[in-house]
Formats: C-alpha cells, structure tokens, sequence
C-alpha cells in the first residue's frame, strides 16, 4: 500500500512538473512537430501517466456525493460538445477534445491525489507544490525585478513576465493559491520558512501587475486573519507590514505601476478590449442560451465571431465564457457542483474552512477576470490548486471522504 502511494505521488509530482515547469517554446515546437498545436506535450504526458495513475488507485478511489454535480457537469460538456462538433464542420475534432481533457485529466489528477492513504505522500505533493511557486517567483524576479531595477526612480515602467506556467495573470492567480498554501501553513505549524516564502509569493503577485490577483491576495490575508487558527496571526500581520515598507523603499515603482493600472486609465484600453471579448461571448450566448455552442469551441473562434477581435481569442471572463460554451444547463450544474464543494468545506475545520472561503472568493476575483478554467490545462491549474488543498487539509484533519481517520493514527 505504501509503494503504491508513493508511485501515485510520484506520477502526481510528474505530471506537476510537466504541466508548470516545462519552456512553454518545447510544448509548441512539440505541437508544431506533430501539425497539431493544440496537442502539446503536456496534454500527451499527461494522457499516458493518467493511465498507470488509474490503474494504481483503480480500486480506492471515490468521487463522493460533493462530487457527483461536476461529474454531471463534466458528462454533459463532453456530449453537447460531441453534438456540437457534429453539426460545426469549421471546428476541428481535436479542439473540442483538447477541451474536454482540460476538464478531465486535471479532475483525475485531484481524485488520485485524494486517493492517497499515507500522509507523507500527502505532503510531498505539496511540498512540490511549494518547489514549483519558488521556480515560479525565481522567472517573475529575474525577468521582472531584478532585470528592471532601477531603486527610487518610480517613473520606470516595470516589465510584465510570462514564465512556464503561462501570461502574468495566469502566474498570479496561481501564486495567490501558493499563498493561500503558506498561509494556512504558517498559522498551523508557524514555520518560519512558510513565513518568509509568502513575503517573496506576494511580491512576485505585485509585480505581475495583475489587478484582481493582488485585490484576491489581499482578501485572502483578511480571510486568513479573521477565520484562521490564532496563533501566528499577529506575527504574520507585522511581517506582511513590515514586508511591504521593504518593497516600497527598495524599488518603489511596484506600487506606482500597480497605481497607475487601478486609479487611472494606463488600462484603459485593456479595459475595453475585455469588454468586447465579454460583451462578444454574451452575445454567443444569446443565440444559444440553453446549451451553448460547446467547450472549447469559443475561445478558438472569437475573431470570426467579431471581426475587430484579432489577437487574444480568450473571452477573458471565465462566467462569460462558461455561459457562451455550455449555456445555463452547463453553468447551473457547474455551479451547483462548486457550491456542493464550499458548503460542506465550511462546515469542517477552521483550516479547510479557510481555503474554501479563498476559493469562493477565486470564483469571484479569478473568474471575473480571466478564463483560465477552460482556457488549457496549465492555467486551470489556478483553480484546482484549491481542490487540491481542500483534500489535503481534509486528510489533515482527519474528515475524508473515503473514511480514513488520520486524527487515530497520531498525525494531528
């Protein structure tokens, strides 16, 4: 039992790295290579280890009733999807597939991680997960910090990075679940290291320059503060403070560039060019209210919808986008299935309480921003790092779903 948790953890690790870690220019070449671009490297990765991964836990793996709603939700985009390829002849096969394994091999992922019995195992996903935001906030520093240094002249502007895992907001919103990790950690087991990677985490989200992820950060300290276990608190609250007077008086322009982008119109035309993307996936939407145009079959086709859409094809407002694919039948079972999730969640620990409040609050932050969910595999892993951490915290605490009492075994 203990060889196989630790070959599961070990495929989870695997596919983790693949997914964050990997140059972004190998999947394409990878893509190129095979004349399919949607078919990168880390989609095919992932395809062949989910299959020893499935055969490991083949026979202790359960969904659970909070789970049941985004099965039906998974189920019903993999057939309307099906229909609609059918009768759409301009949308390839393999755009709709690559969408649905979004879906599918990141949920296989979390019940494989949730299948694992021994906690060790446990926690060294997560500790990979902590190396992983580290690898993350290294790109961000050196290709955004320390590249364009320039100490009190905040008349500078700071340079937006794209790292392995995607765009900047993509980045962000990912490290806001690495603090979200940290966070909870610390206020747990008030480990020093915890404290000082959340101070290079939260700078790194400041410099993405991202405005709902800092907005999203700054909530989950609040979160944090308010629901969290109490001690460590006040300790994290004056090194946060401390934290920022640091930043400020060392490289200034951190603040003054995120102040230009919320207080004045530097966005401006960022603003109306997610308008458009927003408003032109509405009216998709219209046109096929109940059940969508399919997944993945929108975000590809933005520009032949609007001709004044171009260059991002992405809806950029993952609602939006979710309504314009799958209709209300789509985002009703999908919401149902997040509400399940977060209802429960805050009737357990104080720990899982918390990360469930943070993901409601991602829902809202994240959600409204960016469509990333639906987007592709690397970047809807900014909102099933919080699954992940729901289950960890659950075996923590001892309120699994397959009914292993980690609390009798001594691990609290």
């Amino acid at each position: 039992m203990v060889k196989k948790d630790k070959l599961i953890s070990i495929l989870i690790c695997t596919i983790l790295f693949v997914w964050v870690a990997l140059p972004t220019g190998f999947n394409v070449r990878f893509g190129i290579a095979i004349n399919n671009t949607l078919f990168r490297f880390n989609v095919w990765f992932s395809i062949i280890l989910c299959i020893p991964l499935l055969l490991l836990s083949r026979n202790r793996i359960a969904v659970g009733k909070n789970y049941r709603w985004f099965l039906l939700f998974i189920l019903f985009c993999v057939i309307n999807t099906f229909f609609h390829l059918l009768n759409q002849s301009s949308i390839s096969v393999s755009t709709g597939i690559d969408a649905i394994l979004t879906l599918v091999l990141p949920f296989v992922l979390v019940k494989n991680f949730s299948s694992l019995n021994d906690l060790m195992n446990r926690k060294l996903v997560i500790a990979f997960l902590k190396v992983l935001g580290v690898y993350l906030i290294l790109q961000v520093f050196f290709t955004s910090f320390i590249a364009t240094f320039r100490g009190w002249d905040s008349s500078v502007d700071l340079e937006r990075t794209s790292t392995t895992l995607g765009e900047s907001n993509c980045t962000a919103y990912f490290l806001t679940g690495i603090a979200v990790l940290l966070v909870v950690e610390y206020l747990n087991f008030r480990k020093k290291l915890d404290l000082i990677l959340l101070v290079f985490v939260s700078l790194a989200i400041l410099l993405s320059q991202t405005r709902g992820a800092v907005g999203l950060l700054i909530l989950i300290f609040a979160v944090s503060v308010l629901f969290g276990n109490s001690k460590g608190k006040l300790r994290l609250v004056l090194f946060g403070i401390i934290a920022l007077f640091g930043i400020y008086f060392t490289n200034p322009e951190v603040f003054y560039n995120l102040y230009l982008r919320i207080f004045t119109g530097q966005s401006s035309g960022s603003d109306m060019a997610r308008e458009l993307y927003r408003s032109t996936a509405l009216a998709e939407f219209s046109k096929r209210p109940i059940t969508g145009s399919g997944m993945g079959l929108l975000v590809y086709r933005l520009s032949r919808i609007n001709r004044y859409i171009t260059d991002i094809p992405n809806p950029h407002n993952q609602w939006a986008s979710l309504l314009a694919e799958t209709g209300i039948m789509g985002t009703v079972l999908f919401v149902f299935s997040q509400i399940s999730i977060i209802k429960r969640s805050l009737h357990e620990s104080k720990n899982v309480r918390v990360i469930a409040i943070c993901f409601l609050l991602y829902l809202v932050f994240g959600f409204m921003f960016e469509a990333m969910f639906t987007a592709e595999i690397r970047a809807s892993l900014c909102f099933w790092i919080y699954w992940i951490l729901i289950e960890y915290y659950r075996a923590i605490d001892g309120e699994l779903d397959e009914g292993f009492n980690y609390r009798s075994m001594g691990y609290r």
